[in-house]
């Protein structure tokens, strides 16, 4: 009722606009305003009935200075008036006006309706915080004794506090972003939850005598995309031993800094990918200790402000855990079809809940649920991503490989193209650069098309300059893509970063790179290569499982028969750009230029 009734006072066409989240703050103080006047706390001079618009500042000023209540600085001393357009400030108090002589606010189910709302604004929202029903998974999966002390850092978190509060749990929250929104909450929906307005890595606020506070559960939904330079966080209690760059690693710090119990945290699918430096020494260290419970996969667009797919990470300080669950809750069965007719669709939201939860404590193998071995995850790299884990049968095509195979590793080099940049126009030597697009139909480069001039990336260059035989396979974005380098090459063409350079090593049983070619090109070779593959929102294939890639076993027979049909595939090609060629010509016959 109370979503009807300010989706009615406000135009809701208005949610793009970057004064759209100030006007529902601005709502949300005069509602407070008003339940304040019907709790009869407020001196009749400061009535809110027959409020008029040139007063509203001046009002909001006196009950921001009144002494008897803490919370009324928090709740209006927060000017929203500035951004505002005044025909939109007079439209709402004259239709608040209304709705309050009609009865018509359900108080305590504003602040819901509120941060709804503001989370519909897109880009123009301050203060977005998790979807009601993954805030209910979170607590849900830990599923905190009454009466614990909850912990929930970040502003993306205040749904959960709402929720645990609601669970007569003491709640303490820690939010960089100073808004209204939240004293409002607690004095609206009536709930004791203890914040402090400060950023938790820069400056934690929840301290005592010589350490940070302990909490029982933790609960978190950080900013995603955070990079930190760790050495200027002058961070005194020994959060981060890695040093990390990614906000991934140093949000996950903190929130263990705090906790005794369980925490779980949402973080980017690129920390579970990540098999590298610091981050692969920070996983390693989790397993070890055995704290990581479970990772569950939420759907792709769930949460709004994670471009990579989110996931939940489960840490349990309580138990030992040598294997972790795996969960893909993206499938289709955990996905709610959501009504084009509700007020504030969310796109793939979730459902059945307690299925997740059930599969998770039960620890049950499901086709979207597995216990991952603590020796599997090791030899995976600590590589967590589920799809690594949650995959689905091989094709058919791979019954007919022969089933004595040698690692790729064995029968080639492989070359890392990276990132060579123009740096020296005038006295810097010339490269031409071969791009994903120089590829043509049939595999083969063509042409380099991108000229670089470079001095002091020569060296790496030179490294990945290309031979003829070399084998591109595209291993960011276009992953599997596989492209021949032909006979009659520039000695001055490279690879871009998007490629992995194969070059075949002499003396192996594999007579020509074209058989290799053929075979990563195959139905056979592609569906083990997408079976690799890794990556949240740009599809990635990592160094280390190309060099495990298997490679089956060739007789001298169908290496022959291999490079015959490379022959064939060659001609058809030609003899269709042949006839593309021929169609134009009699398109150009009948009008030209």
């Amino acid at each position: 009722m109370s979503t009807d009734v300010i989706l009615r006072m406000i135009d809701d066409n208005d949610r793009d606009e970057i004064w759209y989240c100030d006007q529902l703050l601005l709502l949300g103080q005069l509602i407070a305003w008003a339940w304040l006047e019907k709790k009869q706390l407020l001196p009749s001079s400061l009535s809110i009935f027959g409020l008029q618009p040139a007063t509203v500042r001046e009002n909001l000023a006196r009950l921001s200075a009144l002494a008897d209540s803490a919370c009324h600085p928090e709740i209006f001393g927060f000017s929203c008036l500035q951004s505002i357009p005044q025909d939109k400030v007079d439209t709402l108090i004259s239709n608040l006006n209304k709705a309050l002589q009609a009865e018509l606010i359900i108080y305590p189910e504003i602040p819901h309706t509120l941060q709804q709302l503001i989370n519909r604004a897109g880009k123009q929202t301050p203060f977005w915080t998790l979807p009601d029903d993954i805030a209910e998974l979170m607590t849900l999966l830990l599923a905190p004794e009454k009466n614990s002390a909850c912990y929930c850092p970040f502003n993306g978190t205040l749904s959960v506090a709402h929720q645990l509060a609601t669970q007569q749990q003491n709640v303490y929250t820690e939010l960089p972003l100073v808004s209204p929104l939240p004293y409002i909450s607690n004095l609206l929906a009536d709930q004791a939850i203890e914040h402090r307005v400060s950023h938790p890595i820069f400056n934690p606020a929840w301290l005592k005598p010589g350490a940070l506070v302990q909490f029982d559960y933790c609960f978190s939904c950080p900013p995603s995309k955070q990079r930190y330079n760790v050495k200027q966080i002058n961070d005194l209690y020994g959060r981060f031993p890695e040093q990390p760059l990614y906000g991934d690693i140093v949000h996950i710090r903190h929130l263990l800094s705090q906790c005794r119990k369980q925490s779980i945290a949402v973080v980017t699918e690129s920390i579970l990918q990540r098999t590298a430096g610091k981050e692969w020494g920070f996983k390693k260290q989790l397993l070890e200790e055995g704290i990581i419970k479970a990772i569950i996969r939420l759907p792709s667009s769930s949460l709004a402000p994670y471009r990579d797919t989110p996931c939940l990470m489960i840490f349990d300080k309580q138990k030992h855990h040598r294997d972790i669950m795996i969960f893909d809750a993206s499938t289709a069965y955990f996905r709610a079809h959501v009504k084009r007719n509700q007020i504030y669709p969310q796109p793939n939201t979730l459902r059945n809940l307690d299925v997740i939860y059930q599969q998770i404590e039960e620890q049950e193998n499901t086709s979207h649920s597995r216990l991952v071995s603590y020796d599997k995850l090791t030899e995976n790299d600590y590589n967590m991503q589920v799809d690594r884990y949650l995959t689905k049968a091989p094709p058919k095509q791979l019954k007919a490989v022969s089933s004595e195979t040698v690692p790729l590793s064995e029968l080639a080099d492989l070359i890392r193209g990276q990132s060579v940049k123009s740096d020296n126009m005038l006295n810097g030597d010339q490269f031409l650069e071969v791009m994903v697009s120089d590829i043509s139909a049939e595999g083969v480069v063509e042409q380099a098309g991108k000229p670089v001039i470079v001095n002091e990336y020569r060296e790496r260059a030179i490294q990945q300059r290309l031979k003829p035989g070399d084998i591109l396979l595209v291993i960011k974005g276009h992953t599997g893509k596989v492209g021949l380098v032909p006979t009659i090459c520039g000695n001055n063409w490279i690879a871009s970063q998007s490629f992995q350079i194969i070059r075949l090593k002499k003396g192996t049983w594999i007579k020509d790179p074209v058989v290799l070619f053929q075979y990563l090109s195959s139905s056979a070779g592609q569906a083990i290569l997408q079976q690799l593959r890794s990556g949240a929102s740009v599809p990635l294939l990592q160094t280390r499982d190309i060099k495990k890639l298997p490679i089956p076993k060739m007789s001298d027979e169908e290496q022959e028969m291999a490079q015959h049909n490379w022959e064939e595939i060659r001609s058809i090609h030609a003899e269709i750009r042949f006839l593309q060629d021929k169609a134009l010509t009699f398109r150009r016959k009948i009008w030209h230029h």
